[in-house]
């Protein structure tokens, strides 16, 4: 287990620094964010003194080594924009996004794996070909036409719901749901899929003929052994949900850290960029632990060395 941990540690030290460089430099080849915190009039002089003050009149290179240096002591600099601590910014809205992603995970978790059991022990029936064409649907519809057909249903057209902001459940409601829909979908067909290959393996047959019940096989044998696909599925698909969250923010005004990226790349805010980048990696490479020591829990037989 100690070299798996060195191992990981040092993947994940690899992966961070990586994705910082990206950052880094990609977020650069958008502009000079200069231009859109000055008047289009400002004199040279001004725009000199500018570029000083944010330090982009230092070499590029010279810029990436302190940058690198910063985000070792937690320092990802001031916003451009808001001359506030980038990282402040990105604590304040990350609570917004937690709150969503969570959420919706937790709602694709409680309808997905059981639509996908029902699915399995019903298979080749109406009901299982009904399960299967809605999470099909659901697979195929773009998240921000989702979006705007569930605002313009129930907020403009019934008036039931609020078209955004964030404060009540009633705000919660829609952009759960265009999140979390894609999931279900992927998570009823992957627990579909796994139960009914876990199904037609030997020690299930064996069951079956000393007499266990199908309900007892099916949860307690079948959907247990079926879990490692799932979890994996789960795992990867919440890094997901939060890249998916900048859809669903600024479609319903959700105050995340999505459209503080999003906000960020529209006026050149490097270190707001930069921050939510690194930290939403970070988050990440967490997950996938995670992911890793539920395992253990789930089946005691994996190991790692």
């Amino acid at each position: 287990m100690s070299v798996y941990l060195i191992r990981r540690a040092v993947n994940t030290l690899v992966v961070l620094v990586g994705v910082a460089t990206l950052a880094f430099f990609l977020v650069r080849l958008t502009g000079d964010p200069v231009t859109l915190l000055l008047p289009l009039n400002a004199t040279p002089e001004a725009i000199a003194k500018l570029r000083s003050t944010l330090g982009l009149d230092q070499p590029l290179w010279v810029q990436y080594l302190r940058y690198l240096e910063s985000i070792v002591k937690g320092d990802f600099g001031n916003s451009m924009r808001f001359s506030l601590p980038a990282f402040d910014l990105f604590k304040a809205r990350f609570p917004a996004t937690l709150e969503l992603v969570g959420i919706a995970t937790a709602v694709a978790v409680l309808l997905g794996i059981p639509f996908g059991v029902v699915a399995a022990a019903s298979r080749g029936s109406v009901l299982d070909a009904l399960l299967m064409g809605l999470a099909a649907l659901a697979q195929a519809v773009p998240g921000f036409y989702l979006g705007l057909m569930l605002m313009l249903l129930f907020s403009v057209e019934l008036g039931w719901l609020p078209t955004g902001g964030r404060g009540s459940w009633q705000q919660l409601v829609m952009p759960v749901a265009v999140l979390s829909s894609f999931l279900i979908a992927l998570l009823a067909r992957m627990t579909r899929s796994a139960c009914l290959e876990v199904a037609g393996q030997d020690f299930i047959r064996t069951g079956r003929a000393k007499g266990i019940g199908e309900a007892r096989l099916l949860l307690k044998h079948v959907l247990k052994n079926a879990l490692i696909p799932i979890i994996t599925l789960i795992g990867l698909q919440v890094g997901t949900l939060f890249s998916g969250a900048v859809v669903t923010e600024t479609i319903f005004s959700w105050p995340g850290i999505a459209r503080l990226a999003l906000d960020g790349i529209y006026s050149r805010d490097y270190p707001i960029v930069q921050v939510v980048v690194v930290m939403s990696a970070s988050i990440f490479v967490f997950i996938n632990l995670l992911v890793d020591i539920i395992y253990i829990a789930v089946d005691p037989r994996i190991k790692y060395g």
